[in-house]
């Protein structure tokens, strides 16, 4: 099941709605990593054939560019192989490239346009 965050910004009124999915626990290991975008798709396949898959899992966290200054979900995909490498993926823009930071959203939640505290106004299932 899912969860909708209804965020509002104080400052300059800017309003975001953003619907985490964490129903990925029953997905196969290629349906998540087909869904990563065109740059992190090639880079776990390379990874993939280098290392031998002890446990993954994906999760949905918010997640901000510092460049692009976009605000959304992504679905995190962390793999353990049996030699003990991990590797994240989904942590890279789609636009940029640049690797986004984790929101805690109890914590900061900074506005896209102004980059001011984002206020919870509603949260539901």
């Amino acid at each position: 099941m899912g969860k909708i965050i209804k965020l509002e910004c104080p400052a300059c009124h800017h309003y975001e709605e953003i619907i985490f999915n964490n129903d990925n626990s029953d997905k196969e290991l290629g349906q998540i990593i087909s869904r990563l975008s065109d740059y992190e798709f090639d880079i776990a396949q390379q990874w993939l054939k280098e290392n031998e898959i002890k446990s993954y899992k994906s999760v949905s966290v918010l997640t901000f560019c510092p460049i692009c200054k976009k605000l959304e979900t992504s679905n995190i995909l962390e793999i353990t192989s049996f030699s003990g490498n991990r590797k994240s993926f989904g942590l890279r823009c789609d636009t940029c490239h640049t690797e986004k930071d984790i929101i805690d959203i109890d914590n900061y939640i900074p506005c896209p346009e102004c980059e001011n505290k984002m206020k919870i106004v509603e949260m539901g299932y």
